[in-house]
């Protein structure tokens, strides 16, 4: 996505420092949050990349 792309150009330094899965963790993060456009903690559990299907609990 474009979004992670322009992230990792312009944090290039910092993500090469920041622990591996950190920094995927931050990129999927983000992709979850343009693609989600909402930001609570639901739309972004249905929004994270490859994830299975989110319900709300009962």
């Amino acid at each position: 996505m474009r979004a992670t792309e322009v992230l990792q150009k312009c944090l290039g330094d910092a993500l090469n420092r920041m622990h591996a899965q950190r920094a995927r963790t931050l990129l999927h993060a983000v992709e979850a949050l343009t693609h989600g456009r909402r930001l609570t903690l639901m739309d972004l559990a249905r929004s994270w990349p490859d994830a299975e299907r989110v319900r709300a609990p009962l």
